[in-house]
């Protein structure tokens, strides 16, 4: 577990790890019975992160799950999970009711991170293309051709205009760049996205489930019948547009050179290190971005969650623990 407190920077031996009961929080990751014997990414003695869950959630008075935490009753972890009280559930996590037989899932991917007025792109570099993300804050725009039939979406940035007005409008493919599709006579262009939540408040009114019902009834009527049919359906086309993917290019060049806008992923721990039982670190891989590391990666990291996630919420302070380091690690465990 590693803690961090505004403004101070995170160095020296590890903090008390006893919570202030009435003020701290405890965000909680990698909760999976795929450490168990037998699971997908098994390792030994990985079923005994249950007790250790179970202990530490009982100390903190708010706990946050970034994944999922199975029901009483669940096969996972079935012998040592009491069915402990959680309070808020992170992106992608329980979207449906039927939870235990989920039909989607999703998980949340960086961006951009708003800096002021500002707003910075971010990038998730990975092996796989299709695991790469579009960064930046982003419009859909629908495009409707002369003959009233949708003719496919283009994903731009959101200060980006994708209208008629422009002309010609390129789309790219978002795996293989230099494939390409030109938009030549769009009759108009209709933005998709819409705010929902914003600094945490609703905004607007839903829609009922009658008007819901028949705006998608009137979007699938303007798909072609040759996308709609069940034999050989045309495929509707959903492109980048090439601001985008200039931006992606640039974000993955720099992180390719290491310099600049580099992309890293958190994870949050302790470790042992030489004279001390426990230290602060921090394990960087893959997908948040700061500025070349330059100033102590755990103080940047901890300044912007707080800032960004519990300011205003009476925490004192917000600890952060990757049960998975502890498996087998019994003298790194915290009390």
């Amino acid at each position: 577990m590693a803690e961090h407190r505004p403004n101070q920077r995170a160095t020296g031996p590890g903090p008390s790890l006893a919570p202030d009961i009435e003020r701290d929080a405890l965000i909680a990751v990698d909760l999976q019975n795929d450490f168990c014997p037998g699971g997908a990414l098994a390792v030994p003695r990985g079923d005994e992160v249950v007790p250790l869950a179970n202990r530490l959630m009982t100390r903190y008075r708010q706990v946050v799950l970034t994944q999922d935490w199975h029901p009483p009753g669940h096969h996972s972890f079935a012998r040592g999970h009491p069915g402990a009280r959680i309070d808020f559930w992170g992106v992608g996590t329980r979207l449906f009711t039927g939870h235990g037989e989920p039909a989607l899932s999703g998980v949340y991917k960086l961006a951009a991170l708003e800096e002021g007025v500002a707003w910075r792109p971010r990038l998730k570099v990975a092996e796989r293309a299709t695991k790469t993300t579009l960064p930046g804050r982003k419009q859909v725009w629908r495009l409707r051709g002369q003959e009233g039939w949708w003719e496919g979406d283009v994903i731009a940035q959101a200060d980006e205009a994708i209208t008629p007005a422009v002309g010609e409008i390129t789309g790219y493919h978002p795996l293989f760049e230099h494939e390409s599709k030109r938009y030549g006579s769009i009759a108009s262009a209709e933005p998709l996205l819409e705010p929902v939540l914003l600094g945490g408040e609703p905004v607007g009114e839903l829609p009922s489930p009658a008007a819901a019902r028949e705006r998608a009834r009137s979007q699938l009527e303007r798909l072609h019948p040759t996308s709609r049919r069940l034999l050989n359906p045309h495929t509707y086309k959903v492109s980048v547009s090439e601001r985008t993917l200039e931006l992606r290019r640039r974000l993955r060049e720099a992180h390719e050179r290491g310099i600049g806008d580099e992309t890293y992923e958190i994870v949050l721990g302790y470790r042992r290190a030489p004279g001390r039982k426990r230290a602060p670190f921090v394990m960087i891989y893959d997908f948040v971005g700061f500025d070349a590391m330059s100033r102590h990666p755990l103080e940047q990291i901890g300044v912007h969650l707080w800032n960004r996630t519990w300011a205003g919420k009476g925490f004192g302070k917000v600890s952060y623990v990757d049960l998975g380091l502890f498996i087998g690690e019994e003298d790194d465990v915290p009390d």
